[in-house]
């Protein structure tokens, strides 16, 4: 299973849009999917990828396993 988080700037004056995924933002998507996988009965067998796609104005950059799976 892949948690996506789409994070969008139009430009860097507020910082690049992957930076928004801090720790914090991490452990609430974490929080999040634990959820998710107990609601759907799914099984600790069953690997989990947390991605985060970065929108810079109209470039596009996808980050695999951008953080920590369980």
């Amino acid at each position: 299973i892949c948690f996506i988080e789409v994070k969008y700037r139009k430009d860097a004056s507020f910082g690049m849009p992957q930076e928004a995924v801090d720790k914090n933002k991490q452990k609430k998507i974490l929080l999040v999917s634990a959820y998710y996988r107990t609601l759907h009965q799914i099984g600790q067998e069953t690997s989990i990828r947390f991605d985060v796609v970065a929108i810079l104005g109209n470039r596009i950059k996808v980050i695999k396993n951008a953080f920590g799976g369980i």
